[in-house]
């Protein structure tokens, strides 16, 4: 059997106190409206959704359900059966994938934020719609992995969507810039992210951001040097004790204020990855060794604020350095927008 009947009196069992399988039922409820609307059925109202199967109907039920004491895992399972449909999550986050990828099945897609194509009904058949599979079962780690990168202007209502997008297409992780850091826990992201299971990632091209700009009118040898003159638009001088000082001064309060993140990415500025200081002082250093005293100094403070946490860095030369990073560092060498870089992708249009 492929086929699915939108006009079966469908109902949806979700635990209510499972935010990712609420969310799910919302979501599943909404797509059969939809199917209903679309071919005339607006007396027949959206599939009811309930929190136990004390009052459940044997047919035409909808069950999701998933493991909450897991959160690495993505996969999942769903079947249609003649008066059942089961999706199961390794995970909240499995979960939503396997919603989805039944959506998907029936012919939904989202191509981008804001954006959805609607399934249309076998010719002749009011309310049935084929499916392309009557089952599918992805274990955990076969999803690929990929990370949404969000751009620092992008508005809130706009990371909604791509958050929205991210979930339909079955992206696990999102990352948010530190940029306006001390806004985002007021935003309506977080409960979105947390609605979607999402696992949620900070930082990006944010390193400068730990060197606020204003303080290049007080002390401009805490900026780079560039052909003897002080640049204070991209990167720092690394070298300057003043400048580790506020590096380590900021990046405690980025870190405290997001307690839950386990992961931050702190890379140079975007374009100027190759391009730190020439003063006397760092011209002893490489450009690796230079990016890596930056980075050993925001690790320090995280190592001390959330042991378990890390930070990515971006080095892209092999060259030998004397200079070891911390324990809690770990090296990229493709960044977003480089060959290679499958695991990022970006929502409506380039964030890098």
């Amino acid at each position: 059997m492929n086929d699915f009947n939108a006009f079966k009196p469908w109902v949806i069992l979700a635990a209510s106190d499972n935010p990712a399988a609420l969310k799910m039922a919302k979501e599943l409820s909404q797509d059969i409206d939809l199917l209903r609307r679309q071919e005339g059925g607006s007396s027949v109202r959206a599939p009811d959704i309930l929190s136990t199967s004390k009052n459940a109907p044997k047919d035409s039920i909808i069950v999701l359900n998933s493991r909450t004491d897991v959160y690495e895992r993505n996969g999942f399972s769903w079947r249609l059966g003649p008066e059942q449909i089961e999706v199961y999550g390794d995970s909240d986050r499995g979960l939503c994938n396997g919603v989805f990828d039944f959506l998907c099945a029936l012919g939904f897609q989202w191509p981008a934020p804001g954006e959805q194509i609607v399934p249309k009904p076998l010719p002749g058949e009011r309310g049935l719609y084929k499916l392309k599979v009557p089952s599918n079962f992805c274990p955990s780690g076969t999803l690929s992995q990929k990370r949404l990168i969000f751009n620092r202007h992008d508005s809130w209502a706009m990371q909604a969507l791509s958050l929205r997008w991210a979930a339909r297409n079955k992206i696990d992780t999102v990352v948010f810039s530190l940029h306006n850091a001390h806004k985002q826990p007021k935003s309506p992201l977080g409960h979105l992210s947390t609605e979607y299971a999402f696992t949620v990632e900070r930082g990006g091209w944010d390193m400068s951001l730990l060197l606020p700009r204003w303080h290049f009118f007080f002390n401009h040898s805490m900026f780079r040097m560039d052909s003897g003159v002080r640049d204070w638009k991209h990167n720092f001088c690394p070298t300057d004790p003043y400048t580790l000082r506020i590096i380590q001064k900021e990046a405690e309060k980025i870190f405290r204020l997001f307690p839950e993140t386990k992961v931050y990415h702190l890379w140079p500025d975007r374009g100027f990855e190759q391009q730190w200081c020439s003063c006397p002082t760092c011209r002893a250093f490489t450009v690796a060794e230079q990016n890596r005293i930056a980075c050993n100094a925001a690790a320090d403070v995280l190592l001390r604020v959330n042991p378990e946490a890390k930070i990515s860095f971006y080095e892209h030369s092999a060259e030998e350095t004397s200079i070891k990073v911390r324990p809690n560092l770990f090296k990229i060498s493709i960044i977003p927008g480089e060959t290679g870089a499958e695991g990022w992708v970006s929502a409506m249009r380039p964030t890098f």
